[in-house]
């Protein structure tokens, strides 16, 4: 550790999703030295404390591998899941302060990394799908747009929980007569090591509770089952698609009164980008075309937490980041991933 040089060269970025927290440092040129990975980044799923653990954890290991001391960052930018509301924002910036390495740091809700990994300047609207789904947006002016992102009580539509609850009853339905069979009835039957579908209750009993049981993690099978033509899980995915695009639609609606710009709007999360069947996707696009025919669909390639460490950059110059610098930043932060 350079713990003799404290001049401030270095931006960090961190994204606390779910599921796993990373963390990402880089110089002013853009290389990114090293990131980290640590666990679930929601004080909402796993209580501030350890939230505040992990995201600290993540932010140590980065640092190590990057041979960077704390006193060096310059800059740091949180995405975190979880930061919905403005109550929400009050707990996490709290907690952050205790374990946050440079002067002052930016912090936003983990879909606004979706946003600025995917364009240039952070203007459009993001969608993300992945564990849950978020929606929202900025404008030129500093607008501000979010929809949804609650869980159900907020209608949220496209994550892997709505997904797969979308699925079972599909099954479920199809297995007792009130609607057509779909493949995925025997998908789930084998996945969970199931001798009837009507057993899944059982997980749900007080004497066999199985919390290790995550039924989200077997939406993939919606895809597949899509992709070998089940007309049940085409349908699920078009009718989640329409919805996640009437979400997209209300921010668009609030922001950019011009329906003829062309205006990106990214999609993040794993149901979007490691979907098997373009199904969800090609539904998304068509209903939000028929408003906004010009509209650009950006299938993120990059992490989130690129777009962490764009804002922290973005922050340190206070204005965004160069392009050169940009593009930087998403090559070598792929190869720094690598070395995890």
């Amino acid at each position: 550790m350079r713990k003799n040089n404290t001049t401030r060269d270095f931006i960090l970025g961190v994204d606390g999703g779910g599921t796993k927290t990373r963390a990402g440092i880089a110089d002013f040129k853009g290389n990114v030295l090293a990131t980290a990975v640590a666990g679930p980044g929601n004080f909402q799923s796993i209580g501030t404390a350890a939230a505040q653990g992990e995201i600290a954890r993540a932010i140590k290991k980065a640092l190590a591998a990057a041979n960077v001391d704390c006193h060096q960052i310059a800059s740091t930018a949180y995405g975190l899941s979880g930061a919905d509301r403005e109550k929400d924002f009050d707990i996490v910036a709290g907690f952050l302060m205790d374990i946050n390495p440079s002067p002052h740091f930016m912090l936003s809700n983990d879909t606004t990394l979706i946003l600025r990994a995917g364009t240039t300047n952070g203007v459009g609207v993001a969608s993300v799908a992945g564990t849950g789904s978020n929606t929202m947006g900025f404008n030129e002016k500093g607008d501000h747009v979010k929809v949804g992102g609650y869980g159900p009580y907020s209608g949220d539509s496209g994550g892997s929980y709505d997904l797969s609850s979308k699925a079972i009853i599909a099954a479920w339905k199809g297995m007792d007569g009130r609607g057509p069979k779909t493949m995925i009835e025997d998908m789930l039957c084998v996945a969970l090591g199931l001798d009837d579908l009507a057993d899944i209750i059982e997980f749900t009993y007080f004497d066999s509770f199985n919390p290790d049981i995550h039924l989200n993690e077997y939406t993939p099978m919606v895809f597949d089952a899509a992709k070998k033509g089940d007309k049940v899980a085409v349908r699920i995915l078009h009718q989640t698609g329409r919805e996640c695009a009437d979400d997209i639609l209300s921010c668009m609606r609030r922001l950019f009164k011009d329906k003829t710009r062309a205006v990106p709007i990214v999609l993040g999360g794993s149901i979007y980008q490691k979907g098997v069947s373009p199904a969800l996707v090609n539904a998304v696009e068509q209903k939000v075309r028929k408003i906004y025919p010009k509209v650009k669909l950006v299938r993120l390639k990059s992490e989130p937490c690129v777009g962490a460490m764009l804002l922290a950059m973005d922050n340190h110059l206070g204005k965004p980041t160069p392009a050169a610098v940009r593009r930087r930043i998403i090559k070598t932060f792929a190869h720094a991933m690598d070395c995890e």
